[in-house]
């Protein structure tokens, strides 16, 4: 099997897409994370400017979500609703989780974030493939 035959075959899988997609997405969110904290926080909570860098960072994943991972042709406006609402849900464990890392057990805000980030991850795909983007295309 040729190369150029088995990247093809490898980028119909759904969960392959969504692994190459959520890197880039994760890297996106943690790197604007991390600048914006780095530029902010004398200024701001580091909650503060959690919400600010998710609400760019959940607005960029719906999209190459929507076009890379799911391909989906459905209406927008309902998958953004349904994508929004998941992330509201997620963001609120992640600022509580990340308020008891920093806040409890002292940890680094930036550690604390990337870590809970990448365990959040992991469960997200589900809720997008079996609520959000179910059907989608």
């Amino acid at each position: 099997m040729k190369l150029q035959d088995w990247f093809s075959a490898k980028l119909g899988d759904e969960r392959v897409r969504y692994l190459l997609v959520g890197g880039v997405n994760t890297m996106f969110g943690f790197i604007l994370f991390t600048v914006t904290y780095l530029v902010f926080s004398n200024q701001l909570s580091y909650l503060v400017i959690f919400l600010i860098s998710q609400f760019v960072a959940v607005a960029f994943s719906h999209f190459t979500q929507r076009h890379y991972v799911w391909r989906s042709t459905k209406e927008y406006k309902n998958e953004l609703v349904k994508f929004s609402a998941s992330y509201v849900l997620v963001s609120i464990l992640n600022l509580v989780l990340l308020a008891i890392a920093v806040d409890l057990f002292a940890w680094s805000v930036l550690v604390s974030q990337y870590s809970i980030g990448i365990v959040l991850i992991l469960g997200n795909y589900f809720t997008q493939k079996h609520w959000v983007f179910r059907n989608s295309s």
